[in-house]
């Protein structure tokens, strides 16, 4: 008899710091935006243009990539006519739902998954994907595949509200963040994007 030989397992990727950075320091953030919108009222004028932007688009499934503690699903799941789901990379971030909603609203509505890669939901499955602050985490090698992703789970529209070129940016922090030409990315992949 021969030895049956063992299948390849690939060593699974290792996650970048960045990455790692939003995994194991995310607890903090649910405070975080709580302590910021106190004095900056940037956050506020972002959460109401989203919500009416949203509210305008009813009847809508929306998915809001990179959902962190919620702060936007907080609005858009009071909104009659919109079924609100979340996607994060972070469990720590994710855990800051909790101070506004349930568990099994948690479980039912925000899904993990990896940084990176596939987005584990099917073709079309919403009417609208978002991001609020989150491509600045995205390492540039990693947007082209974030950007197909988000393109392929929406039906109808994709559309950011993301970090200006005007913002001083630190490139360290948070183990690194990055300014991003959507519309030349966008363009890369075949998309018209509309600043």
């Amino acid at each position: 008899a021969q030895p049956v030989e063992q299948a390849a397992h690939p060593e699974p990727k290792p996650v970048a710091a960045n990455y790692r950075y939003w995994q194991e320091h995310g607890g903090t953030w649910a405070a975080e935006y709580d302590a910021r919108k106190r004095d900056q009222v940037y956050y506020h004028i972002q959460e109401i243009m989203l919500t009416e932007y949203v509210r305008q688009h009813a009847p809508a499934r929306v998915l809001e990539l990179g959902c962190g503690p919620g702060r936007h699903l907080r609005n858009l799941a009071r909104l009659p006519g919109i079924q609100v789901h979340g996607f994060d990379q972070s469990p720590t971030m994710v855990a800051g739902c909790l101070t506004w909603t349930d568990q099994a609203w948690l479980d039912s509505h925000v899904t993990l998954g990896s940084p990176t890669g596939r987005l584990p939901f099917a073709d079309d499955e919403f009417d609208i994907v978002y991001t609020a602050e989150v491509l600045v985490h995205v390492r540039p090698e990693d947007l082209p595949g974030r950007l197909a992703e988000m393109l392929r789970v929406a039906r109808r529209q994709v559309f950011h509200l993301e970090t200006s070129p005007d913002y001083q940016l630190v490139s360290n922090e948070h183990d690194g963040c990055w300014y991003h030409d959507l519309c030349g990315a966008y363009e890369r992949l075949g998309r018209r994007c509309e600043p």
